[in-house]
């Protein structure tokens, strides 16, 4: 690690780790909020199709990002892998 740039590097990871999950907890908790009430998509309320199709799709699509920008950030600050 490049000059004591540990603490950033830690910061910089914490922060937008947490920020993936705060996104994700919202979009569930959203979901569940709408489970009974608004339109249907295929005969399933929109919250529920949410909770089900999307909202999964969407922490998966977090975790992709999550790994894809850490790697960025270990590249960075000189502690990726091979």
């Amino acid at each position: 690690m490049r000059g004591g740039s540990e603490a950033l590097w830690w910061k910089k990871t914490r922060t937008f780790g947490l920020a993936v999950l705060a996104i994700g907890a919202a979009l569930a908790i959203a979901a569940n909020a709408w489970a009974d009430a608004g339109p249907t998509v295929f005969d399933l309320p929109f919250g529920l199709f949410a909770g089900i199709v999307v909202v999964p799709l969407a922490i998966a699509a977090g975790a992709f990002a999550f790994a894809a920008r850490q790697q960025r950030l270990d590249h960075d600050f000189d502690v990726a892998g091979d």
